[in-house]
């Protein structure tokens, strides 16, 4: 508190103390801890009667309200920059590629034309329906350039050129006209549609949005095929995390302000979350302008429930309940399909930018826990099934999650020595016995101590 009593804040040394805090915190960019402090300030203020400071607080809570907005941009442009010098690179090193190519194909024909024999063809073509150059001849300058785009030639018009590739984003190509060389995008995606058809543009606003959200590894989320990234403040793109996350239930406003200003007065609080949800709503109506994403019912805010939504943590769920289920029914084959999926989902722990937060824990520790489980069905699969490599592969992941999991260091040890590589058997156990060591204090269990010494008298298991 700045005072107490209801009194306005005087020229106290305490007071004095508490001013040169809070330019301290403006200076080090604490722009949530000044706005709070000229709250409460100006609360004060208005308790004491003097209406002139009162005012001029409140203006200066909205400063700094707006400073750290643009903070916030400056992230944003910064990120934004850092990106399109790398595209910028990665492009300029393709263009150089090219050049060197046609200047190569230019000395070439040069050859040719001297030595007489301009009209050899260059490659050699397979026999109709393979469509693949002959490898033991030189490929033509086309397809050198195709297999540089990452492309391959269309064969109904061997001779067109190779499409540009987009900035970023989606591809903006639909599947029918992926033959059709592309122009070039020389704008940014959120500029680019303001080119499209008035029609079209109002025939998607009829449609409601789409949005997938990747939760899995790093935090990403598109809106109709394009990146949502001008997030507006961590503080709103940290509730759309929350509410997009647990929407099958509105969230009560209090346990919004709880949840991500715990200890700071109810009213800053709710002043606090109405300027995040403002910030999210104009993030998410960049592209939507009349749509509303987020509403507020009953005291409660929700996700839109006509939005229609994809999250790949909740995807993972569903086919890993799918697998399991099936896997009761006895279909086996199936019940892997479906584990694999689930694996390719997983690209990271729930939620990994947010490690020090509260809320994703349990979430977190629950998906990992069933990944963990799913990986070490695989490698049980795999192993019966004699498909070492992929068994290995996956006791691999399961150790990068969990270095401890002495299950999948016993079955790498078992798949090296069915392999004949009883050396990697036993350097396996050795790891094993540090991890342990390291990060638990503990010994490994007898069952694998026991077939570590198996394989050092025989060299077998």
């Amino acid at each position: 508190m700045i005072t107490k009593g209801g009194k306005s804040p005087g020229w106290s040394a305490e007071s004095q103390a508490r001013w040169r805090t809070a330019g301290e915190l403006l200076e080090a960019g604490h722009y949530e801890q000044v706005i709070e402090f000229l709250h409460e300030a100006q609360v004060a203020c208005e308790g004491a009667g003097d209406a002139i400071l009162a005012h001029t607080l409140d203006a200066a809570r909205r400063i700094c309200l707006a400073c750290s907005q643009y903070r916030d941009e400056i992230e944003w442009h910064e990120q934004a920059r850092e990106q399109a010098d790398q595209r910028e690179h990665e492009s300029r090193q393709q263009l150089h590629t090219i050049l060197d190519l046609i200047s190569e194909r230019g000395a070439l024909e040069t050859q040719k034309r001297q030595k007489g024999l301009l009209d050899t063809p260059t490659v050699e073509t397979s026999p109709p329906g393979r469509g693949l150059p002959n490898l033991r001849e030189r490929p033509s300058l086309g397809q050198r350039i195709w297999a540089l785009l990452g492309r391959e030639p269309s064969l109904r018009s061997p001779v067109q050129e190779p499409p540009i590739a987009s900035v970023e984003g989606p591809a903006l190509l639909s599947a029918e006209k992926a033959e059709t060389p592309a122009v070039p995008l020389l704008m940014p995606e959120r500029e680019a549609s303001t080119v499209a058809p008035v029609e079209k543009e109002k025939q998607r606003e009829q449609t409601q949005p789409l949005l997938v959200v990747y939760c899995l590894g790093p935090f990403r989320v598109y809106q109709d095929d394009q990146p949502v990234k001008d997030w507006p403040s961590s503080k709103g793109k940290a509730i759309f995390k929350y509410l997009f996350t647990h929407r099958k239930h509105p969230v009560v406003k209090e346990v919004l302000m709880e949840l991500f200003w715990p200890g700071v007065r109810p009213d800053a609080a709710r002043n606090n979350l109405n300027v995040a949800i403002y910030g999210l709503r104009q993030a998410l109506r960049r592209d939507r302008p009349s749509y509303s994403h987020v509403l507020f019912q009953d005291d409660c805010y929700l996700p839109n429930p006509d939005l229609e939504i994809w999250v790949d943590c909740e995807a993972f769920m569903e086919h890993y309940a799918a697998a399991q289920d099936l896997e009761r029914r006895e279909e086996l084959a199936a019940a892997m399909r479906e584990y694999r999926v689930a694996e390719a989902l997983y690209q990271g722990e729930f939620m990994e930018e947010d490690r020090y937060e509260d809320w994703p824990t349990r979430q977190r520790k629950r998906l990992r826990d069933d990944y963990l489980s799913l990986l070490d069905r695989l490698s049980r699969y795999y192993f019966e099934q004699g498909d070492c490599a992929a068994c290995v592969t996956a006791c691999d992941k399961m150790l990068t999650v969990d270095t401890c999991c002495e299950e999948a260091h016993r079955r790498l040890m078992r798949c090296y020595c069915r392999q004949g590589q009883p050396y990697l058997a036993l350097r396996q156990y050795h790891l094993c016995v540090e991890r342990l060591r390291d990060e638990l204090d503990a010994f490994p269990s007898q069952e694998i101590t026991d077939f570590y010494e198996q394989i050092r008298s025989r060299g077998t298991a």
